[in-house]
């Protein structure tokens, strides 16, 4: 969790624009984070907060920015980003359990699990019910 902390490159805070940007953490171990490159947090500016968004999209403010020291800059932050989950848990908890089960049902569930850099379009629970008949249950998440 704390290489998710450490970015690659430095980013004093006049750096960060209001235009989101994805910048590539220290967290490269394959055992948590199949993103060529690392896992990466998306920086913005809103109004005069610099903000860092994780993985599992909770945001955490800027309290005290550009604390220098020989390698880089400390910004000090109001909370602590999660790692991302992989597919599996992230369609359960987003409450897309039918995109869930046609994934799993159909065999591809496991692939997108083992994938890097992929963008899943899931539908939400109402437009994708009567299209797969889906056999899984959520107890086997």
């Amino acid at each position: 969790m704390l290489e998710y902390h450490v970015l690659q490159g430095t980013y004093e805070s006049s750096a960060i624009t209001n235009m989101s940007s994805f910048i590539p953490t220290a967290l490269t171990n394959m055992t948590y984070t199949n993103v060529t490159g690392g896992q990466r947090v998306e920086a913005i500016m809103r109004g005069s907060n610099v903000e860092f968004i994780g993985g599992l999209l909770q945001n955490v403010s800027v309290v005290q920015a550009n604390l220098s020291f020989s390698g880089g800059v400390i910004h000090v932050i109001d909370g602590v980003l999660t790692l991302p989950q992989n597919v599996s848990s992230t369609l359960i908890d987003a409450g897309l359990s039918s995109a869930f089960g046609a994934l799993n049902d159909t065999g591809i569930l496991d692939t997108a699990n083992g994938l890097g850099n992929v963008t899943i379009f899931a539908p939400d629970n109402r437009y994708i019910k009567g299209q797969f008949q889906t056999k899984t249950t959520l107890t086997s998440v």
